[in-house]
Parts: structure tokens; C-alpha cells; sequence
């Protein structure tokens, strides 16, 4: 998960956040985007600038392989309805992140809180291939570390290990065209914090 910078959000969001949350709570009704495909778009695109076209948490392309993009509710909208139209809860995801669904923890790591870094809290094992909670971090840290990894699956689901969904496999596989590209450019590679 790579530390993110927040951009301003649309004006038309920032008017209507708070009445849109009110009317979805006082609905009882499931969720729908109460902005039309052109405004959910637009928030699409403006989560996507803010992340370099990175997952906000996993860090691949959402749009890789058969991974969708979407735009993940980080205090789950179903739990949290008056924030369902929140800028500052409102990520890109791919469709494997996507699936924590409501799993939510408050010590869940958020990628654009302002004393977040991939070093802080993860070390990258280059043996493994996997993230791993910074064995130098506070235990608390450790702790938000380990819910994070699990609740996102940043390190993938145990039954995909040695199949083609193993993403230390995937991760590997990139790791060598990263080192063998005569010009890297690190946003073009997704899992960048295997390079930094």
C-alpha cells in the first residue's frame, strides 16, 4: 500500500455529501450511486489521478488481467451510511480488494493518513515475495499491519498459493521485468513498494 496524496474533490460532492448520506440512511434501501455515469465516472478518474492508476491498497492496476476498477467505501458503506458519499472514504480499488465487503477494523491502515508510509507500518520480503509487518515497527503498528494484510489480502488467498493466482508468484514475474527493463519508470509497474 503506497502512501497517497488526497486531491480536492468535486465541487458538486462536496454540496451534496451529507444530504446524499442522510437520504441512504433514512431509505433503508441498498446503496445506488445517486450521481449519473458521467459523475461516477468522473470520480473514478479523479480516484485513479490520486493513485498514479494504482489500487489504493494492493497497488496493482485495477483494470489488470480480469481486475475491475471500483470505488471502495473504506468505512464500509453499509456500517457507515451518513459517510457512503464522503470524498475522504472514497478509494479505487480492484476487484480482489474489493471483496473484504464490510470487514472493517478501526485499525485498518488508511493510505492517505498524513503519517502513513509503506515503511512504517510493511517491509517487502524479496525472498517471499510477500509484504510483511515492519519487524522494527511499535506494536501497535504491527498490529494495524497485520489486520491490514489480512483484511485486504495483500499477500493473496492461502488456496491460490502455487497456482496462477499466486500473487508472490505475480509479484516475482514483475520483479524480473522491472530489473531487466533498460528504463524503468516505477509507475509503470504495479506493487511499486517492491522497488522503493
Amino acid at each position: 500500500m503506497i502512501k497517497i496524496e488526497r486531491i480536492d474533490a468535486p465541487e458538486w460532492l462536496l454540496e451534496n455529501w451529507e444530504q446524499w448520506g442522510k437520504d441512504y440512511e433514512e431509505s433503508g434501501k441498498e446503496f445506488t450511486w445517486k450521481v449519473g455515469k458521467k459523475r461516477k465516472r468522473e470520480l473514478v478518474d479523479l480516484l485513479l489521478e490520486m493513485t498514479n492508476d494504482h489500487c489504493s491498497y494492493c497497488d496493482n492496476f485495477p483494470m489488470a488481467r480480469s481486475l475491475q476498477e471500483t470505488i471502495d467505501h473504506f468505512r464500509p458503506k453499509s456500517i457507515f451510511k451518513l459517510i457512503a458519499y464522503l470524498w475522504e472514504n472514497l478509494f479505487v480499488a480492484c476487484s480482489k480488494c474489493q471483496q473484504r465487503n464490510n470487514n472493517f477494523d478501526e485499525k485498518l491502515l488508511k493510505p492517505d493518513e498524513s503519517d502513513y508510509s509503506f515503511h512504517r507500518y510493511f517491509e517487502f520480503d524479496g525472498e517471499t515475495f510477500m509484504i510483511e509487518p515492519q519487524r522494527k515497527a511499535t506494536t501497535t503498528d504491527q498490529e494495524r499491519a497485520i489486520i491490514t494484510i489480512t483484511l485486504f489480502r495483500l499477500n493473496g488467498k492461502e488456496e491460490d498459493r502455487g497456482t496462477r493466482r499466486d500473487i508472490s508468484l505475480e509479484r516475482r514475474r514483475i520483479y524480473r521485468q522491472f530489473i531487466n527493463d533498460p528504463n524503468p519508470e516505477i509507475e509503470d509497474y504495479p506493487f511499486r513498494f517492491m522497488f522503493v
